[in-house]
């Protein structure tokens, strides 16, 4: 059974294609065939749209299917098509009871189309309704019990048969989107033994989103790297230069004087500093100040990810 997703995150409409095993029975290199069928179902899919809903861009979310596409839609040159550096967790619809149903059960090929966005749409924005869908699958996706648990915190939450989602008021999807997050921060930290504290708004971000992230130790060899540049420019280097003459004479001069091969350097190097301000908690574990010098004040700061 395969399965691919064809999604519109302004409007949340998810059209799923679910192809029965009876299509691929005595088929070799089925890798490379989920491919080109999958690509051959989307072209099929846009043409069956009418012209003021069919996409403007594309945006592939696994690289190798850039070429399939590109072979399949030549009827439509103003659609642009291009990759995705964000690894976002799509695949983690597969865990949703609803979708897992309809690919169990399923003993044909079928197309389904679900609204992704229940009726947030009547409140929130596209952008945020978006955002609240990749936090979601991202939380399903690093522990799916857990994550279940959270959605549903107890009994009374109940899900609509014609909604994806529990049915939960303001303050419910704010608490519940603060767990999510801690789910998943916690998670990238186990794995990369980091502490949460230390990670930046931007840094949350970009994990939530799936974008490659660098571990503290990588980081380390890029500063020692840089530092390492930066220490042979200043070296001096002899340079050897073979010209001739107006009268055919052949000259060889080396020199060793940085004449003309100066290259201009900040004395504050951005790169440096941008690295080394995320490992800014690894250089400053203990921190000892006389408190004798300071005056004692409580500040109670609250953080919330949109």
């Amino acid at each position: 059974m395969v399965l691919f997703s064809f999604f519109n995150p302004r409007t949340g409409q998810l059209f799923l294609k679910v192809i029965h095993t009876s299509v691929w029975a005595g088929q070799k290199r089925l890798g490379q065939l989920a491919k080109w069928k999958t690509a051959e179902e989307v072209a099929a899919l846009v043409r069956s749209l009418p012209v003021e809903e069919q996409p403007k861009q594309i945006v592939v979310t696994r690289k190798g299917m850039l070429d399939p596409l590109e072979v399949h839609l030549p009827d439509f040159p103003n659609i642009v098509i291009k990759g995705s550096e964000l690894q976002l967790p799509f695949q983690a619809c597969l865990k949703i009871e609803k979708f897992g149903d309809l690919i169990l059960k399923a003993t044909e090929p079928q197309m389904v189309l679900y609204n992704i966005y229940d009726d947030w749409l009547k409140s929130i924005s596209s952008y945020t309704t978006f955002s609240h869908i990749v936090l979601i699958l991202r939380a399903l996706h690093v522990n799916n019990e857990k994550a279940k648990m959270l959605l549903k915190p107890d009994k009374t939450i109940i899900t609509e048969t014609h909604h994806i989602w529990p049915s939960l008021n303001d303050e419910q999807w704010l608490k519940v989107e603060c767990a999510l997050r801690d789910l998943i921060l916690s998670d990238y930290a186990k794995k990369n033994n980091v502490n949460t504290s230390a990670l930046t708004q931007s840094k949350m971000r970009d994990i939530i989103l799936g974008a490659e992230i660098a571990p503290p130790s990588q980081q380390r060899q890029q500063i020692a790297e840089i530092e390492k540049q930066s220490r042979e420019t200043t070296q001096l280097t002899a340079v050897t230069t073979r010209t001739t003459n107006v009268h055919g004479d052949e000259l060889i001069i080396t020199t060793t004087s940085p004449y003309e091969q100066q290259a201009f350097a900040s004395k504050t190097d951005w790169r440096v500093r941008e690295i080394s301000a995320t490992n800014l908690y690894l250089r400053v574990n203990h921190i000892y100040v006389n408190s004798d010098d300071i005056k004692v004040s409580i500040v109670i700061a609250s953080l919330q990810l949109q």
